[in-house]
């Protein structure tokens, strides 16, 4: 029910179905895992992180809560952090797009621009996210490579949303 809410965006209504449950439940790790979940879509990072946290007390090899709280940890900056928990995720499965892209994402905040472009090729090999084009070219540019740059941003369809980047525009357009 509660996956139903989230669904059609109603967060707090998911929310509030699985404080309910966690009240009846307290022990139960997939409550914690889909009300983490729910505040994670609201952008309430800060508490979403707790409740993954709390996931991982209950059930340690949760590898869905590990990646939403290093995707957490991204979103609030700390990319040491987010780098460590991308590390535990991609050494249970290495074949998930999403978690190299993570990782590609923290490392090019880390400035480890040669790790970055690894794990964003691999994120790309395994599933062309317009995201991982986008991240491969910034960290191209940041590494001179302006003609790399252009080619991966050229795969960005549009560029009004979030993966506009007045740099790479002027550039390669």
């Amino acid at each position: 029910m509660a996956n139903d809410k989230n669904k059609v965006g109603d967060f707090e209504g998911a929310i509030q179905i699985m404080n309910e449950a966690i009240k009846n439940d307290p022990k139960y790790a997939p409550h914690y895992y889909t009300r983490a979940d729910s505040k994670f879509r609201m952008k309430d990072y800060n508490r979403a992180k707790s409740d993954f946290l709390k996931t991982l007390d209950l059930q340690p090899q949760h590898y869905t809560a590990r990646k939403g709280l290093a995707d957490c940890k991204l979103a609030l900056k700390d990319y040491t952090g987010a780098l460590k928990d991308y590390d535990l995720v991609i050494a249970n499965n290495d074949s998930n797009s999403d978690y190299y892209q993570g990782r590609g994402i923290t490392k090019f905040y880390l400035q480890d621009y040669d790790g970055a472009i690894n794990d964003l090729d691999k994120s790309i090999y395994l599933k062309a996210y317009t995201k991982s084009y986008y991240y491969r070219a910034l960290t191209k540019y940041e590494l001179d490579d302006i003609q790399g740059a252009c080619k991966d941003y050229s795969h960005i369809s549009d560029k009004t949303t979030e993966y506009k980047n007045e740099k790479l525009t002027e550039i390669c357009e």
